[in-house]
C-alpha cells in the first residue's frame, strides 16, 4: 500500500523555486544509478527556504501517510493509530533531476521506515515512478509515500527536466521524549 495526496499543495507557486534549488545544488561527485543528477543527502539541513517550506508540509502529512501505508482505514481514523505520531523524522532528503535517456535502476531504501518522492517538474514524456511494478505518473505537486523496503525505479526519461525531491523517514517513538 502506498499513499499519495491529490491536494497538490502549493506546488504551482513553489515548484519553480524548488527546481532551481535542485539544479543549483548538484553534487558534482554523484549521479543517480542511471545517469540522473542529484544533490547530496542532506538537502533538508541546508536552511534553504523553499526546501524548508516543502518539508514543513511533508512533515504535516507523515502521520496520515504512515497510517495509510500501514494498511489503516480512512483518514478520519488515523488519530487512533497505535504509533506515536510525533515519532517520525526525515533523516535524508535530496533532489534528483533527469534529462532525456536518464533513469534510476531498481532499488529500495531499507532499513528506513518510510520514503517519499515529491514531483517538482514532469514535462511531457517524463517517466513514471514504478513501485513494485505499479506505474505512478509524475504530477507536479504530488507526493508519494511508501514503505522504504519496496523496490522502485524509473525507465529512461523521454524528455528533459523531470525533477523530484525525495527522502527517507525514520521512526523512533523516543524522538520527541
Amino acid at each position: 500500500m502506498n499513499f499519495y495526496t491529490e491536494d497538490y499543495w502549493q506546488g504551482e507557486q513553489i515548484n519553480p523555486f524548488l527546481y532551481n534549488t535542485v539544479c543549483n545544488n548538484f553534487n558534482v561527485e554523484e549521479t543517480v544509478m542511471g545517469g540522473g543528477r542529484k544533490t547530496d543527502w542532506r538537502l533538508h539541513k541546508k536552511g534553504i527556504k523553499d526546501i524548508d517550506i516543502l518539508l514543513y508540509w511533508i512533515n504535516a502529512c507523515i502521520p496520515e501517510a504512515a497510517f495509510h501505508v500501514s494498511g489503516g482505514g480512512s483518514s478520519k481514523d488515523y488519530g487512533a493509530a497505535t504509533f506515536d505520531r510525533g515519532g517520525f523524522e526525515i533523516n535524508q532528503c535530496w533532489g534528483i533531476h533527469y534529462d532525456k535517456g536518464q533513469y534510476v535502476t531498481k532499488h529500495n531504501h531499507f532499513p528506513y521506515a518510510l520514503s517519499f518522492n515529491y514531483c517538482v517538474s514532469a514535462p511531457e514524456g517524463s517517466s513514471p515512478f514504478i513501485l513494485d511494478e505499479e506505474e505512478i505518473e509524475p504530477v507536479p505537486g504530488r507526493i508519494v509515500f511508501f514503505h522504504s523496503h519496496r523496490n522502485h525505479y524509473t525507465l529512461p526519461n523521454k524528455s528533459d527536466g523531470r525533477c523530484m525531491v525525495v527522502g527517507n523517514i525514520v521512526y523512533n517513538p523516543l524522538i520527541n521524549k
